[in-house]
């Protein structure tokens, strides 16, 4: 069975028609949906939550490990200012 290329594919968001980009959808569409979790407005298609059906939430965020920071965890169990802070004091040691 040949596949279709993405030039002859459309958006399958109804009444879009821009061309495929990933997902079946276009690359407006599928930005939306990557960001916000959703491909189109909800008052327009309350049905298409993503392109395959409802999409549980995610695990929840981990947060930084040092005592009374909170903050988002970015690498290594700390958050983008705790990491840095960790790396010059490693430099530091290291030196």
């Amino acid at each position: 069975m040949a596949r279709t290329t993405t030039a002859a594919r459309t958006c399958t968001i109804p009444g879009c028609g821009r061309p495929h980009c990933a997902k079946g959808l276009c690359q407006g569409h599928y930005r939306r949906w990557n960001k916000l979790g959703r491909p189109a407005n909800p008052a327009e298609h309350p049905d298409m939550l993503s392109p395959v059906g409802s999409v549980p939430p995610g695990p929840p965020a981990k947060t930084c490990t040092t005592p009374g920071c909170g903050r988002k965890h970015l690498a290594r169990g700390y958050c983008s200012r705790c990491y840095m802070r960790a790396q010059r004091a490693a430099e530091k040691k290291f030196a």
